[in-house]
């Protein structure tokens, strides 16, 4: 059958995957994720169809002219592209970090995350994420400089939606940014992974409306960050 196809090809092109990262990199950490990225990568392939005429089986009539359309929720579902912005605030934990004794830390700060998502007539869809979350802030009364340590992600997308109700999980990188008065003082790449879940009420049109918590994750550096936003998406249906 052409599913068990796809799911064969889906994975052995998934352990290829997985085999790559590892030769890849050295990192013990960075290996950890390769193997359950490369599952999300099988599933999703799986899981897409191969048109939107594959959902009807081989030998079966084509609808007869005049019928009524086919019922929202069957095989016949959306084709969409969802555009997600949100903002709201982040708590960060990690290993305690040495501070002078005169310096106060704050582990608060302001989140942000823009989302382009591809649904092609299914649950799963894939996309790209980015935005900003402000870790940490170190101000010192030997100086008026406040240092912030702040992240910006470039990651892949795996989410599922229906109902209203949505879970992702995504993977990639996030650029390490220490700055002072707007000025990057050090930057680096890290490797990170992310998880998140969110409701959204669609209001006028393909408009919606929502919230969303996120979970994020930077191995490297044991840092775990918790965001939890205000969103507004637009949905393109084609």
């Amino acid at each position: 059958m052409r599913t068990r196809s796809n799911s064969h090809g889906a994975l052995s092109i998934a352990l290829a995957c997985a085999r790559t990262c590892a030769l890849a990199f050295p990192c013990a950490r960075t290996r950890a994720l390769a193997f359950p990225l490369a599952c999300l990568l099988a599933c999703l392939l799986a899981c897409l169809p191969v048109g939107r005429a594959s959902a009807q089986e081989p030998g079966a009539s084509a609808q007869e002219p005049g019928a009524p359309p086919a019922e929202a929720g069957d095989a016949s579902r959306a084709h969409t592209i969802v555009a997600q912005i949100g903002g709201g605030g982040a708590l960060s934990f990690g290993p305690d970090q040495t501070v002078p004794p005169d310096a106060s830390e704050s582990r608060t700060g302001l989140s942000a995350v823009g989302r382009v998502l591809w649904r092609p007539g299914h649950l799963l869809g894939i996309g790209v994420e980015s935005g900003f979350t402000r870790v940490s802030s170190l101000e010192t009364s030997m100086s008026d400089r406040v240092l912030h340590l702040t992240i910006v992600p470039a990651m892949v997308v795996f989410a599922m939606e229906t109902g209203g109700f949505d879970a992702s999980i995504a993977t990639g990188w996030q650029r390490y940014i220490v700055s002072t008065e707007g000025r990057a003082i050090s930057s680096a790449w890290e490797m990170s992974y992310s998880v998140a879940a969110g409701y959204v009420v669609t209001t006028i049109g393909g408009l919606g409306i929502g919230a969303e918590a996120s979970y994020t994750a930077l191995p490297e550096r044991e840092t775990h960050i918790v965001n939890l936003q205000l969103r507004a998406q637009y949905t393109i249906e084609y």
